[in-house]
Formats: C-alpha cells, sequence, structure tokens
C-alpha cells in the first residue's frame, strides 16, 4: 500500500481583474445576469 503515487499539485494562479476590465464585461451583460455579475 505504500507505493501508490501521489496526485501532483497544479500550480493554478487566481485571476484577479483590474476595475477597468470588471466595468467592460459587467457593460456587455444586461437584466438578471447583470444584477447577478454585480452582486459577485
Amino acid at each position: 500500500m505504500n507505493k501508490a503515487a501521489r496526485a501532483k499539485r497544479r500550480k493554478h494562479l487566481p485571476v484577479v481583474l483590474k476595475r477597468s476590465e470588471v466595468a467592460r464585461l459587467l457593460s456587455g451583460i444586461d437584466g438578471t445576469h447583470y444584477l447577478m455579475a454585480a452582486l459577485l
């Protein structure tokens, strides 16, 4: 049982957007979808 290989951790960096990028994304959405995205 000790010879089992462990899974490798993937190096994943979180994506962080600038305020201007978020504003640009939100400008293309309307209605309920806009409300849900804006609350995030």
